[in-house]
């Protein structure tokens, strides 16, 4: 028999595959990012939300926990990965179908608006569970399944380095425009804290990332602004009284920079009647 003759190669990807597994791995990667994001709000921000925190807590993570368990599956090293995610796939199939009969049983016993609120979380658990298994690759080769964990965890680490890039350049953004509207005058920046509005001072540069300068939300009003620059004129002018002494600014995404708070906002806001930070000038070096 000649040596030359073609063989089977059962792992040969074509590009459709190969774009598959990227597709299944985008999908999961994206949805169990989202998720993690707002498990970590809802867990840290559970001191401003203390009467809802554990709903969105536990909203979060049953909707996500499919693509979250597909996740953890591809990002830990094992020997017998394919079995592994061949049998997940399983138990979440069947995890849907049991969702699906005992929410079913359940609303036949309510009346319409009691069911019709109560199966919604379930069936938004369904829809994002099954749509992430029909998406993924559906087979047991290992080759596609390889390349699918392959992409898993090289998207899992380009959203961590692009997570942390973000809050670099918000954070260097948040000190570069402190400094230049405060002009070398004392200044301070609090972020917002509590249920009602309250404010903090900034501990650590932390603070000033995207992940922890949130504004407060009860009972869909906001209470806060991401957080407050407030300039001491007091060292420059010998004039003013106490309640021009300040100068105020909130922090603004969308502009990327403070914008002034007016008077009449302040005056608004009790939590902005005073300083909870005290302004320190800020001392350059010079070479």
């Amino acid at each position: 028999m000649p040596d030359n003759l073609p063989q089977s190669n059962e792992n040969a990807m074509t590009g459709w595959q190969r774009g598959h597994a990227l597709l299944g791995a985008v999908c999961v990667v994206g949805t169990s990012w989202f998720a993690i994001i707002s498990l970590y709000f809802a867990i840290f921000q559970r001191y401003s939300n203390e009467e809802t925190w554990e709903m969105e807590f536990l909203t979060t993570l049953g909707l996500s926990h499919g693509p979250v368990a597909m996740l953890l599956c591809s990002l830990t090293p094992h020997k017998h990965y394919r079995k592994a995610f061949l049998w997940l796939r399983r138990l979440l199939w069947g995890a849907v179908f049991l969702v699906l009969y005992a929410t079913n049983t359940v609303i036949q016993f309510l009346e319409f608006f009691d069911a019709f609120s109560l199966s919604i979380i379930p069936m938004l658990s369904i829809i994002v569970t099954s749509g992430v298994l029909f998406i993924v690759p559906n087979t047991s080769s290992a080759a596609r399944i390889e390349a699918y964990r392959r992409w898993v965890k090289l998207l899992f680490i380009s959203a961590i380095g692009l997570t942390v890039l973000v809050s670099a350049v918000i954070l260097s953004a948040v000190i570069w425009h402190a400094e230049a509207l405060s002009a070398g005058r004392p200044y301070c920046i609090q972020t917002a804290w509590g249920r009602w509005g309250e404010y903090q001072t900034v501990r650590h540069l932390y603070d000033l990332t995207p992940l922890e300068m949130q504004s407060q939300v009860s009972n869909d009003l906001q209470w806060s602004f991401y957080s407050v620059l407030i300039i001491d004129l007091s060292s420059n002018r010998i004039d003013l009284n106490s309640e021009n002494a300040f100068e105020w600014f909130n922090w603004s995404y969308r502009e990327m920079t403070f914008l002034p708070i007016r008077d009449a906002s302040r005056r608004a806001m009790n939590s902005l009647s005073e300083p909870v930070c005290t302004p320190k000038a800020v001392r350059r070096q010079h070479q």
